[in-house]
């Protein structure tokens, strides 16, 4: 079991970007090895109290949002997807207390090749919740472990860049291009999350509240355009893009 601490937001570049520091596919595949996946392989208390002991996976977005559709990868590791989960309890929250149900339902196995494809999970349809808690019923017929490959969470409304551009532009950063050290001027905002992706979608960097600072050392990054988020402290997103020498 694993409580994962991220934030999934799906915003408009030219393709969409799913911000997840938990993120191993591309293209909407998923690899075959085992370092790219989560495998529980002992029982412990469930989050929600109904749910007794057994193998769950807990995701913590750190704020609240209004969901919709759910992407799921099964456990892949070729010649172990019997590992997979099967049968699921999926279950959701706003405070970690007091949990709704949104399904019990079973999920596909994998195939165990290095570009399987995953499939669509339950929608949420617009309900709101910080945490979503996978817990394992059954799996596909190793009663060892169970595992997951990835789970991708969507929003209701993405957010579209040049809508944000056309607004107040409340940060900004310089140099930019910058070869070294990129400077943040946050003005009043005040900052909760910050994430750096790469043009692919790819998180390189996630502070959160106090980690964030007005220098990045961003030497160690290859030559290319890059794109920061910072979630405030109303909720907000606020993007900005630089290019790195």
């Amino acid at each position: 079991m694993k409580t994962l601490k991220i934030s999934l937001l799906t915003i408009v570049l030219s393709t969409f970007v799913n911000l997840s520091s938990y993120s191993q596919c591309g293209n909407d595949h998923h690899s075959n090895t085992a370092e790219d996946s989560w495998l529980s392989c002992t029982e412990e208390i469930n989050p929600n109290p109904v749910r007794g002991s057994g193998h769950w996976i807990l995701y913590d977005f750190g704020y609240n949002y209004e969901l919709s559709s759910m992407y799921v990868w099964n456990y892949n590791v070729a010649g172990h997807t019997n590992r997979g989960i099967k049968d699921v309890y999926i279950d959701y929250s706003s405070d970690g207390s007091t949990w709704t149900e949104l399904a019990y339902t079973q999920f596909q196995e994998a195939d165990g090749t290095n570009n399987y494809s995953g499939f669509y999970g339950p929608d949420f349809d617009g309900e709101t919740a910080r945490y979503v808690l996978i817990t394992v019923i059954s799996n596909w017929g190793d009663p060892s472990c169970s595992g997951l490959a990835e789970i991708r969470f969507d929003l209701i409304n993405t957010i579209n860049i040049e809508e944000f551009e056309d607004r107040e532009n409340l940060i900004s950063v310089y140099p930019n291009p910058v070869e070294n050290i990129l400077s943040l001027n946050l003005g009043t905002l005040v900052p909760q999350e910050l994430f750096l992706n790469n043009s692919t979608g790819q998180v390189l960097l996630h502070l959160s509240g106090n980690e964030i600072k007005e220098k990045i050392d961003v030497n160690y990054l290859s030559a290319g355009l890059y794109l920061i988020t910072i979630i405030d402290n109303n909720k907000r997103v606020h993007l900005v893009k630089f290019v790195k020498t």
